[in-house]
């Protein structure tokens, strides 16, 4: 009785991490992120920001403004010009963004549990330096719409009650 206990705890030590993590899908990757990528150039480390959006099917919209920045301080505009990314069960994301033509692959990068960051590792196809990113996705604002006659009799009750 003792040894089955025990191989049922391990049972479930083992089973918890898999299950803690809720598998992914394509539509977990859609949404508008905010990306920071770090890469090394000529000129030092480059860092580019840029608020991305990413539809259901996994393809980067293209048009969105970025910045890059040298170490030196020295500043200058791009276009994402699009790409691909997919997510396995596992969250794990793969695919390409491509700035200003020049496309950047992700080799190994993950979706948070709560999905709402990706954090990876890449490499730039222009000279092959290697690339760190982290993409938020941004919140949706909520607006607050304008009670009605209705919702505040109801609000009014609630507090008297």
């Amino acid at each position: 009785m003792q040894r089955l206990r025990t191989a049922g705890l391990v049972v479930v030590l083992f089973a918890l991490p898999a299950s803690a993590w809720a598998a992914c899908r394509d539509r977990d990757l859609a949404g508008t992120y905010d990306l920071r990528a770090d890469s090394t150039s000529d000129r030092g480390v480059v860092t580019t920001t840029c608020e991305i959006g990413v539809t259901r099917n996994g393809t980067v919209r293209a048009g969105a403004d970025c910045r890059l920045k040298t170490q030196d301080g020295v500043e200058t505009g791009a276009k994402v010009d699009g790409g691909e990314i997919g997510i396995s069960r596992r969250c794990r994301v793969t695919g390409q963004i491509v700035i200003d033509g020049y496309p950047s692959v992700i080799t190994r990068a993950r979706m948070t549990r709560n999905k709402e960051r990706v954090t990876g590792a890449g490499t730039n196809s222009l000279d092959g330096s290697p690339v760190t990113f982290s993409a938020t996705r941004q919140v949706a604002a909520v607006v607050a719409e304008r009670p009605t006659r209705a919702s505040l009799r109801r609000w009014w009750r609630r507090l008297w009650n």
